[in-house]
Order: C-alpha cells, then sequence, then structure tokens
C-alpha cells in the first residue's frame, strides 16, 4: 500500500483515449497537484515507487481527498499508452474552462488576451499558452469547432503552463470579438496581410490578439472583427511561421515596454 489512504484495486472497465483522459510522468502530475486547479478523478503510483515525488504525490492526493491507486508498471505502461510514465499517473475529468464572463471578470486590461482561431495541433495550442504564460498574457480564449482541446500532448507542450493561464471556451469567437470591441478592446489579428508592424503594436492596454489556423489562418468572419492586422516581416523562402512561433515573437512585442517590467 502507498500512504495509509484506503486504496481500490483496478479494473478493466476503463475505457477511453489516452491522449484525453490520462496525464502522466512525475513533473506533470507533480505540477498538476501543486497548481489545484484540474482535480484529477485518482492518481496511479507505481507499486515500486519510492521518491520524493511520488511521497509528494501521496502526500498531496490524501489532503484533498483525491484517490491514490497501487499499481503495476505494466498497468501504468497500458493506460497511458507510455513507456516514460515514471511511475505516476493522473485519470483526468475534462478540462475546466472558465467562461468568457469569468475570465473578463478578472482580467488585469494591461495584459493582452490571446484569442486563438481553430488551432488544431496541441502541440502549437500548449506551446502557445507556454509563450502566453512566460510572457504574461492575461487569459486565452479558445471556440469549441475545430480546435484542439486540452490533452496529454497539450498539457506536455504546454510544460505545465495551462495550469497558470487562464483559459475560457467559448460556442463564438465572433459573438466575443465583437464584446470585447464594445467594451474598447484593440482587437489585432496576426495575419500575412496585416500593414501594422510588430514593434507598432500598442503596449499597456487593452488588446486582444487573434492568432489563426496553423494551414487557413483567421477565419474571414473572424478576420472582419479585427481592427488591424500585424505581419512579421519575413526574408526567407518560407511564406509562413507556425502559429506558435508567431504567437511567442508578437507576445515579446507586446510585452516589451510594460509598466510592470515584465520583459
Amino acid at each position: 500500500m502507498v500512504g495509509g489512504k484506503k486504496t481500490r484495486s483496478r479494473g478493466k472497465g476503463l475505457m477511453g483515449s489516452h491522449q484525453r483522459c490520462w496525464l502522466w510522468g512525475r513533473n506533470v502530475v507533480l505540477e498538476l497537484l501543486r497548481a489545484g486547479r484540474w482535480q484529477p478523478h485518482e492518481v496511479l503510483v507505481a507499486e515500486r515507487a519510492g521518491d520524493e515525488a511520488s511521497r509528494e504525490t501521496v502526500q498531496v492526493c490524501e489532503t484533498r481527498g483525491i484517490p491514490v491507486v497501487p499499481s503495476r508498471d505494466d498497468d501504468l505502461r497500458r493506460l497511458t499508452g507510455a513507456e516514460d510514465h515514471q511511475g505516476l499517473a493522473a485519470r483526468m475529468p475534462p478540462y475546466p474552462y472558465l467562461t468568457t464572463a469569468e475570465l473578463l471578470r478578472d482580467w488585469d486590461r494591461t495584459r493582452p488576451l490571446v484569442i486563438l482561431d481553430r488551432i488544431q495541433d496541441p502541440f502549437n495550442f500548449g506551446a502557445i499558452v507556454r509563450c502566453g504564460e512566460v510572457l504574461g498574457v492575461g487569459g486565452m480564449v479558445v471556440g469549441e469547432t475545430s480546435q484542439a482541446d486540452v490533452s496529454a500532448q497539450m498539457v506536455r507542450s504546454s510544460a505545465g503552463a495551462v495550469h497558470h493561464v487562464p483559459l475560457a471556451r467559448t460556442s463564438s469567437l465572433a459573438a466575443f470579438l465583437s464584446e470585447l470591441r464594445s467594451e474598447r478592446v484593440t482587437v489585432i489579428g496576426a495575419s500575412e496581410k496585416g500593414s501594422l508592424a510588430p514593434d507598432r503594436l500598442p503596449r499597456g492596454t487593452a488588446v486582444g490578439l487573434v492568432i489563426g489556423n496553423e494551414g487557413r489562418g483567421l477565419a474571414p468572419e473572424i478576420l472582419a472583427l479585427c481592427d488591424e492586422c500585424v505581419s512579421i516581416p519575413q526574408v526567407g523562402r518560407v511564406n509562413s511561421l507556425n502559429a506558435a512561433v508567431a504567437a511567442g515573437i508578437l507576445l515579446y512585442e507586446l510585452a516589451k515596454g510594460t509598466s510592470d517590467g515584465r520583459v
């Protein structure tokens, strides 16, 4: 038995994609538990585990009433689909997105909001959230259609940043952008057709930065709601940047010269 908490045996009835249901690895599970925003259904700990990370995991779970299930390495490997589980795995409920009303209620308007228009690659999604956390965004908003979800791939790509960036989901990005404009938020789209240079981005004011789909860019109805569009100058032969790279460049420019000295 791991720790002193009553545990139960692992049944065979659990189904579902391991990319959506499970988070694994010492750092990933510990960061999840420390943040306390997204509580797992249960945490599996390898029976052989006796390292500091496993002990801390058990202690946090016992404090929060999260079931701890001693498990064999083979079970962890089968359930997560990963060899690198490191003796820890958490079975997760759906990610608890904020509503846009909740996000806007607590938003520091000196920090940019990032709106993602149909980002489909979970690694891009996670990398954008990671950039946003490092560069001090006020929050992020995604749509419900053609958008990567918060999954094991996304969490690992974000390096745990998803646990610290306010993240909301809406059924209509267009309606949300219209709401931002009615609140005097400047909506700026990232587009190769843009005329605004990155170093001319407004700083220290209410800004919503919209990053478009990896292949198609911003949808026409989203582009129509942007007050301005920004384009990153390029000199190479490849005519576009990865969405996460572009987001990182633009968020850095937005953070430069801010009053709180973020960059």
